[in-house]
């Protein structure tokens, strides 16, 4: 569990690999050049909840010229980026994680997530 931490900067802030029931509680995590939080390569049944996420895609946030998004929280990955950024090429089956309850505030404006929305 990682829980009541300030976690800022670097190119993803939380990185999840091929990991299962890890819970990220109760965190400030903020100020990445890509993706705050990434969970991948077959990573499942991990919790992100009641964390405050912030200022995501600080580098290069231009999604038609560097294909980079700056999500606060992506889950799996996309076809194109199997072959390059996995140690197989096997879809990513990243199944039963649960994201709620965050405030995520990208570029100055907050989304209160709840479940079911």
């Amino acid at each position: 569990m990682l829980e009541g931490f300030d976690i800022a900067g670097g190119n993803k802030v939380l990185w999840v690999f091929k990991a299962s029931y890890i819970r990220i509680l109760h965190n400030s995590i903020h100020e990445s050049q890509g993706e705050c939080i990434r969970i991948k390569y077959f990573s499942s049944h991990n919790e992100v909840a009641y964390n405050h996420i912030d200022r995501c895609g600080l580098s290069n946030f231009n999604v038609a010229a560097h294909h980079k998004n700056g999500e606060a929280v992506y889950i799996g990955t996309a076809p194109e980026q199997r072959s390059k950024k996995n140690p197989t090429n096997a879809p990513d089956q990243s199944n039963q994680n649960h994201v709620h309850n965050n405030d995520i505030t990208p570029r100055g404006r907050v989304h209160r997530h709840q479940r079911g929305r």
